[in-house]
């Protein structure tokens, strides 16, 4: 190919001296031959200038009577080319036919484009497709997607509409680890939620029922859904738990703590009514509890001092707190009262009885 661009004065070369340079040669033409142009119908060259005069050889070799020539004829002026990409096809110069394709929301803005370029020959068509684009929907495409270049650019539009995206309330399942404790307890305060937007932060907070302000647990609204408090008083709590979601909605759950006083330890303040007597004298035996948890029941049972076997007065652990005996030998007797509360807590006390 020789390119050149000649005037009364000069002559400039843009392809090299006549009669040009071999276009297999040239490392631009090799790419778009091989690669980009798999079907190899077009040949594709660039020439360094505004404007230019393009003849095309068969061969390297100046001689008029071996050479072949395109346009044919010694001395022809060849093709007029100008700026731009120029298609040269049996003979004439065509421009470049240029269609942009633009995919555009409902709003105007642009969500994606595409160029498509061709020979404005006449016959050369274009075909224009709608594209799958994430979180859009195609509401309308061009009145036509397909036509022949022309040498006036084209701007077909594809309108797409955001996706409406449904989500479920937002609900507040947030828990507590209890809602009855004696004071000195913790209570852990675990927040959770199910529907609304996004991701989840949360606020825990308690406060005395009496009381007016919140106490935070950790720093409001953060990812940290987990707290906890030791209630010292013996009152009710007021506990809240806030889920916000990301588009700022906000859900609340309260929940209503009692605080009981710390319980005592179980103590057995059982008596007897002597612990000496004479043969024959009742004894009287009265049981009696303080701290643990009520109800009580109580076993009371006595033997003498030499046996190994227990002589239960009444019933087992039973609810009845006094009983007796007439101890029938001058001996020593020994008596024992056994107090349990109602989480299974036994004390025992016993005392020794002499009987002359």
């Amino acid at each position: 190919m020789y390119a050149y661009n000649e005037t009364a004065s000069s002559t400039t070369e843009y392809q090299g001296k006549w009669p040009g340079t071999n276009m297999y040669n040239d490392p631009v033409f090799k790419l778009y031959y091989e690669e980009i142009n798999p079907k190899k119908d077009w040949y594709y060259a660039e020439i360094d200038a505004q404007n230019a005069k393009v003849i095309f050889n068969n061969n390297n070799d100046s001689s008029a009577s071996t050479k072949v020539q395109e346009p044919d004829g010694v001395g022809t002026p060849g093709y007029t080319v100008t700026a731009g990409d120029n298609w040269i096809q049996n003979g004439k110069v065509y421009k470049t036919g240029i269609v942009n394709v633009r995919y555009e929301s409902t709003t105007g803005e642009l969500l994606d484009a595409a160029l498509l370029k061709g020979i404005s020959n006449g016959t050369d068509k274009y075909q224009a497709v709608a594209k799958n684009i994430e979180g859009y929907t195609l509401k309308t495409s061009p009145s036509s997607t397909t036509g022949v270049y022309t040498d006036t650019p084209k701007t077909l539009t594809y309108i797409y509409e955001p996706n409406v995206v449904t989500y479920e309330p937002l609900a507040n399942e947030s828990t507590i680890s209890a809602t009855s404790v004696t004071a000195g307890t913790k209570v852990t305060l675990t927040g959770n939620a199910i529907g609304g937007e996004g991701d989840y932060t949360y606020a825990l907070m308690y406060k005395k029922h009496i009381a007016s302000d919140w106490i935070k647990i950790g720093q409001k609204y953060t990812s940290v859904n987990v707290g906890s408090f030791t209630p010292k008083s013996a009152t009710t709590y007021d506990v809240r738990i806030i889920v916000k979601d990301e588009s700022g909605k906000t859900v609340k759950k309260d929940f209503a703590l009692e605080v009981k006083a710390a319980q005592k330890a179980l103590t057995n303040k059982s008596t007897v009514s002597a612990t000496e007597v004479t043969k024959g004298t009742k004894i009287t035996l009265t049981a009696k509890a303080e701290g643990g948890t009520a109800p009580y029941t109580y076993a009371l049972m006595y033997k003498k001092s030499s046996s190994k076997t227990w002589t239960k007065i009444g019933t087992k652990y039973g609810t009845a707190s006094t009983g007796s005996f007439k101890p029938g030998s001058a001996t020593t007797y020994d008596v024992m009262i056994n107090v349990k509360d109602s989480t299974g807590k036994v004390k025992s006390k016993t005392f020794t009885i002499t009987v002359k």
